[in-house]
C-alpha cells in the first residue's frame, strides 16, 4: 500500500505476501490491499457484530477472516499503511505448509466452512 512498506530482504516472504493478497483479492473481494495485515483494531460493537465464534479459520489468516465478516456485516472499513520491521529477535514461523493452509483457509473464509 502506498506509505507502507517493510524492509524485510526475503524475497520469498515477499513474493507469498504479495501473491497471498492478490489471490485473497480475487477470492474474497477488493475491498483490502492487504487482507492478512496483522495490526487491526475494531470496536466492541464491531466485534460483536462480527461474532467472533463464527470464524473457523484459526492461526496466520485469522485477521483475513475478520476483515471480511467485517465487510459482509456492513462495518465501515479503513485501511492504513504501515511500515513493518524485520524482528531483531526469534525467528519466524512461516513455511510453505503455512502457506498452503493459509490458501485453503482463504476458501474456509469465502464458503463459511
Amino acid at each position: 500500500m502506498k506509505g507502507g512498506g517493510t524492509d524485510e530482504k526475503q524475497w520469498f516472504r515477499n513474493l507469498t505476501s504479495v501473491g497471498g493478497n492478490i489471490c485473497a483479492r480475487l477470492i474474497l473481494g477488493r475491498k483490502f490491499i492487504d487482507w492478512t495485515e496483522g495490526f487491526n483494531t475494531y470496536t466492541k460493537s464491531a466485534l460483536d457484530k462480527i461474532n467472533l465464534d463464527s470464524i473457523k479459520v484459526r492461526g496466520f489468516i485469522f485477521s483475513a477472516g475478520i476483515k471480511y465478516k467485517a465487510v459482509k456485516s456492513g462495518l465501515k472499513t479503513a485501511e492504513f499503511p504501515i511500515y513493518f520491521k524485520v524482528r531483531k529477535k526469534g525467528a519466524s514461523k512461516f513455511n510453505a505448509d503455512i502457506l498452503f493452509e493459509a490458501f485453503f483457509n482463504i476458501i474456509k473464509i469465502k464458503t463459511g466452512l
